[in-house]
């Protein structure tokens, strides 16, 4: 076949077309890929996230009940000695370490702290008036809520 016949013009001219064909057609296909991919990376970072956030909340709020256990312990009246503080926060699951320390502080001054091992500077320690502790403490005592400290220490307030 000749190059300056004209079957030989038309099979280049439906060459060229099937070929910019093929092209766009994998361009569309390639693109529709690619942001469905981008969705499903956006739903399974969202489904994490989601996750993750009820793991954090669940821990809180089990943070929480347990801050409550103590407060109410505090609010009822009963006797909190050395001992039964110690019982108390013992017993309080803390698998991950969370909180590092729980300390008893009536009228701000720390008075018992569980566990003693590693945290005897913390004995005697006025929480309303240490300037890294006193938002917190403060916080705590006018809210008669629990808070916690940049030290990882549950604060109760004794109200």
């Amino acid at each position: 076949m000749k190059k300056d016949s004209e079957l030989y013009k038309k099979i280049r001219v439906y060459c060229y077309i099937v070929g910019l064909i093929v092209f766009l057609t994998a361009l569309i296909v390639g693109a529709f890929l690619l942001h469905n991919l981008e969705k499903d990376e956006k739903t399974t970072g969202k489904y994490m996230a989601q996750i993750t956030e009820k793991r954090v909340r669940a821990r809180l709020d089990q943070y929480s009940m347990l801050s409550a256990l103590l407060g109410n312990y505090i609010s009822a009246g009963e006797n909190l000695d050395e001992n039964t503080f110690s019982e108390l926060a013992e017993k309080i699951p803390n698998e991950d370490g969370v909180i590092k320390a729980f300390e008893l502080a009536p009228e701000g001054i720390v008075t018992d702290i569980y566990p003693k091992q590693g945290n005897e500077g913390a004995f005697g320690l006025d929480m309303l008036q240490e300037h890294e502790r006193k938002k917190d403490a403060i916080l705590a005592r006018d809210s008669g809520k629990s808070t916690s400290d940049n030290y990882d220490t549950l604060i109760i307030s004794d109200i």
